[in-house]
Formats: structure tokens, C-alpha cells, sequence
């Protein structure tokens, strides 16, 4: 789900505007109307591919995914906040923002994570070969669709190539675990979709459906019989916890690697993720 569809769940609006920079905030920060996060490797420089920025105050949060080093704009509302910014391999940086309630001041918040050394915890990149034959082809909508298992901690990210042998567009509707994620817009033969974040999701094997429908043109003169490409998921690995309060209650129990609290507080800690 995207960022506006998790902030309008939430009450809190998110404005596309253009950000300025600023200094880094801090508790005593000036009111912040609309924030966008800008975030690096501390010390490479280089952006953080993929993460989160998890927005947490009393009543409610709201999620922010990093998308090659940038996460926003997020209109904050009238309410003081506790950033959380994260990404596989890195210690958490924590701010607290307090918003406006206006879509004014605009602001650009720079931020470096620093790496774990050592960290079992790292981004996937998996790419996935899809040729589908519907069966029976009849109408536009391609039955069977394709479906594959994803195993993450929590990052799920995908993007579409559609093959250059397609003889027709075809919309794609991505899936997870049933529901409805993201629906393309018309793909050409070698056409791309953006990279789309699906997560966060809970620690361990969710199930990826893409199913095509055809669009009349090329050889499709109203029945869509084929189409293929290529279906690249980024995920977060091993899957394992990324909170210390997972593994309390007994809830160390539900991962098969632990066998006690203390051993899976202690993965949490060395993973550098969530502590």
C-alpha cells in the first residue's frame, strides 16, 4: 500500500510539494507542515535503497517506505510524532517532528543510517521468469495467474518487465495474500512498472499473485492467450524478528531458530534493525 493510502487510513494527509533542506531535528524542532526524508549511508554517502520510516504518536502511526534514498513528502498534521527510519543492516535513527496541522512549512530532513558490521540481516533481490498460458482463453482476463511464495522479514518490493516476445499490451493486478496491492498501467512488449512497495508484512512466507488482462491490439483481437516477462522481488533476509518485543511473551517461540528470549533479543540487537 502506498504512503497516501496508509496516511489517509490514518487521518494524516500527505502532500506532494517540493521540500526544502533544512538542519537535522530535533525535540525542541520548529512545527513541520509536510516532511520528506532524504536518506543515506553514513558512510558512503550513497542512497538507502529501501527501508521504512515508521511515524508513531498516541492514537495512531503511519508507515513511509524509502525508495532509492527518499521517503515523502508526508503531511505530519497537528500532532507530535517519533520518526523511526530503518533499513536491512542498519541501526534505526530516531527524531521527534511536530507537526503543523498545515501543509506549510515545507521540509527536507537528511538522515545516515550506519551500517551493522557483521549483520546476518541484508536485501534480496530475487528475479522470478514468468510465461503464462491461459487456459482457457477466453476474454481478456488470463486465468491461471501467476503466483509464487515471498519469504521476507519485512520489505517486500516488486517490479514488472514485460517481455519483448509479447504480441499485445496487458494490465497487470498484483496480489499479496489475496488482496489487492497494485494495478499497472498498459504495458507494451518490454515495458517497466515502477519498483512498488507491498510491505511492510510480517515475518515469513506471504503468497505473490500477478495476473494479466489483455488489451485489444497487436494479435489480441479480443482474447488475451499468452504474456510473460520478467518479476523482480526485493526482500529483507534471513526472516526473523526486527523488535525486541516479538520475541517477549513467548513469542521467541514462533521462530524455529531460537530457544529462548534472550537468544532471539540477541539476533534482534546483532541484526541492527528495529532495537
Amino acid at each position: 500500500m502506498s504512503i497516501q493510502g496508509v496516511l489517509a487510513k490514518t487521518g494524516v494527509t500527505a502532500l506532494a510539494v517540493t521540500a526544502i533542506a533544512m538542519a537535522p531535528l530535533s525535540a525542541s524542532a520548529a512545527q513541520v507542515g509536510t516532511l520528506t526524508l532524504q536518506v543515506t549511508d553514513c558512510q558512503t554517502g550513497q542512497p538507502i535503497p529501501a527501508g521504512y520510516a515508521y511515524f508513531s504518536q498516541t492514537l495512531f502511526g503511519a508507515v513511509a517506505p524509502i525508495d532509492n534514498g527518499v521517503a515523502g513528502p508526508v503531511g505530519l498534521g497537528r500532532y507530535r510524532w517519533q520518526l523511526t527510519v530503518t533499513s536491512p543492516g542498519y541501526r534505526p535513527e530516531e527524531r521527534v517532528i511536530q507537526g503543523s496541522g498545515a501543509a506549510t512549512p515545507v521540509r527536507t530532513l537528511a538522515l545516515c543510517l550506519h551500517h551493522v558490521k557483521g549483520s546476518p540481516v541484508h536485501l534480496l533481490a530475487t528475479t522470478y521468469g514468468v510465461a503464462v498460458t491461459c487456459s482457457p482463453a477466453s476474454g481478456q482476463l488470463c486465468n491461471p495467474p501467476y503466483s509464487t511464495p515471498v519469504s521476507s522479514a519485512d520489505i517486500v518490493e516488486v517490479q514488472f518487465t514485460a517481455a519483448s516476445t509479447n504480441c499485445s499490451a496487458i494490465t497487470l493486478d498484483f496480489q499479496m495474500d489475496g488482496f489487492d496491492v497494485y494495478t499497472s498501467d498498459q504495458l507494451g512488449p518490454g515495458d517497466i512498472t515502477p519498483v512498488v512497495d507491498v510491505g511492510p508484512v510480517l515475518p515469513g512466507t506471504h503468497t505473490l499473485t500477478v495476473q494479466a488482462t489483455g488489451v485489444t491490439g497487436g494479435c489480441n483481437v479480443g482474447t488475451l492467450t499468452s504474456w510473460g516477462g520478467s518479476l523482480t522481488v526485493w526482500t529483507v533476509m534471513p526472516v526473523g524478528p526486527t523488535f525486541k518485543d516479538q520475541c517477549r511473551n513467548g513469542g521467541w517461540a514462533s521462530f524455529s531458530a531460537f530457544q529462548n528470549q534472550h537468544l532471539c533479543i540477541t539476533y534482534v540487537l546483532t541484526a541492527g534493525t528495529h532495537i
